[in-house]
């Protein structure tokens, strides 16, 4: 583990809620905390680490499209 993360895991919560937690739906939500700490299981910038994140956006997106845009 190097300092960064160290750091971030001793940072206490923010005090007003950051990110879309108050905009998607719960289960939402839980797919991509999931995928975020999945994702920390590779090595940083690496394809894996970047795939497992984007493969839960897409899951997320399919899943409820009325929460994102449309390009």
């Amino acid at each position: 583990m190097n300092d960064k993360e160290e750091t971030n895991e001793r940072t206490p919560p923010p005090t007003v809620p950051l990110g879309v937690s108050k905009f998607l739906p719960p289960l939402a939500v839980q797919k991509l905390v999931n995928a975020a700490y999945q994702a920390k299981l590779f090595k940083p910038g690496s394809f894996d680490r970047r795939r497992e994140i984007e493969n839960a956006i897409l899951v997320v997106k399919a899943q409820w499209p009325k929460f994102f845009r449309k390009n």
